[in-house]
């Protein structure tokens, strides 16, 4: 390692030797701190097989051409409690609740009407997906706004979002 400080320049070296290990051998603590800085170096954890176990990523699905599965909000754990969770198996799609006892609100994907590079969702509250890769998609709609999202594993999302 080189540091110049104040004009001169040190140069120190490391004895300590390190070993690689997998995302899930690393500490609870500093597995949540990686998925809130940087989610995306998780799910390549997932992809390259976490604690021996082979993870396969599913190819993307018509009609959107994304990978089938949950998406939640780009700067959230794949876990989240708090956030509400895209949901899209290529024959239905919606949000999951955030309560566990109401009701997910899934429409067949049939009904989405492509508009340029968007896909209309619901024409009467204006809500649109658009594609940013097969694992990223922009949702939103003129009231409450756009929401870039990521997809997640499912065995990353806490069970009770699970799609009904």
């Amino acid at each position: 390692m080189r540091r110049s400080i104040g004009g001169n320049t040190i140069i120190s070296y490391d004895e300590e030797s390190y070993q690689k290990c997998t995302f899930a051998q690393l500490s609870p603590q500093m597995q949540a701190a990686i998925r809130a800085e940087r989610p995306q170096l998780t799910s390549r954890a997932a992809a390259a097989g976490s604690a021996g176990a082979s993870t396969s990523i599913p190819a993307p699905v018509t009609p959107f051409n994304i990978r089938p599965g949950h998406y939640v909000p780009v700067g959230a754990a794949c876990g989240t409690t708090i956030e509400m969770i895209f949901f899209c198996d290529g024959r239905r799609a919606g949000w999951i609740a955030l309560s566990p006892f109401a009701p997910n609100r899934m429409e067949p994907t049939a009904k989405a009407r492509r508009r340029g590079a968007d896909w209309v969702l619901d024409a009467v509250t204006g809500e649109v997906l658009q594609v940013k890769a097969a694992d990223r998609i922009s949702v939103g709609d003129p009231n409450t706004g756009v929401e870039t999202m990521r997809w997640c594993p499912a065995g990353e999302v806490r069970a009770s979002a699970r799609a009904r």
